[in-house]
């Protein structure tokens, strides 16, 4: 028997809105973190997500940053979208 359902990788678990919870998007360090954040900052603002408290970790070889940060979600739409928003990113390599 499968834990993971491919459409809803939380099974028949709910999320319930509004949410917070730490969006953690692991990037290419060869970009600035500043950069980083700017990008992802203005996928944000046009989706009017508010967001604070970014924090970062680079890589033991400094090859990756892993940049955390508070985001407040409405609607399963609003995450999908965020979601969606995010692969578009170049540098992304995982978003979680």
């Amino acid at each position: 028997m499968s834990l993971r359902n491919d459409k809803n990788p939380f099974g028949d678990r709910k999320i319930l809105y509004p949410v917070i919870y730490d969006l953690k998007v692991i990037m290419d360090a060869t970009i600035s973190d500043k950069k980083h954040k700017n990008n992802l900052s203005k996928i944000f603002l046009e989706l009017d997500i508010p967001f604070k408290d970014w924090k970062s970790k680079h890589s033991s070889k400094k090859t990756y940053v892993s940049l955390t940060v508070k985001v407040k979600l409405d609607s399963q739409e609003k995450l999908d979208k965020l979601y969606s928003e995010i692969k578009k990113l170049d540098s992304v390599k995982m978003a979680i």
